[in-house]
């Protein structure tokens, strides 16, 4: 049996059947893939570094929305404390 036989079947009987996304294209992301492979290194961790500034944004956004109460310093130390337990350990 071929390896990825057994990933398809170990996916399709996981609690949150997620094979269609692995193994399904849609044409939004073929096309998504053909930008990416246009693009120089350089433009790929400009990139990057784009989203991981969006996606703190919006973290810190969350929690504003999450504890209203909360100061602007306070919301800071939990936006801290939340991007500690993001960060990987094992470097």
């Amino acid at each position: 049996m071929s390896l990825q036989k057994v990933e398809e079947g170990y996916l399709n009987q996981s609690k949150f059947n997620i094979a269609p996304f692995l193994f399904e294209k849609e044409p939004c992301q073929e096309m998504y893939y053909n930008i990416v492979r246009k693009m120089t290194p350089e433009q790929k961790i400009a990139k990057v570094l784009e989203l991981t500034e969006l996606s703190r944004k919006l973290m810190k956004e969350g929690l504003k929305i999450q504890f209203p109460n909360k100061t602007e310093s306070e919301i800071h130390l939990l936006y801290l404390d939340r991007l500690k337990k993001c960060h990987n350990s094992n470097y």
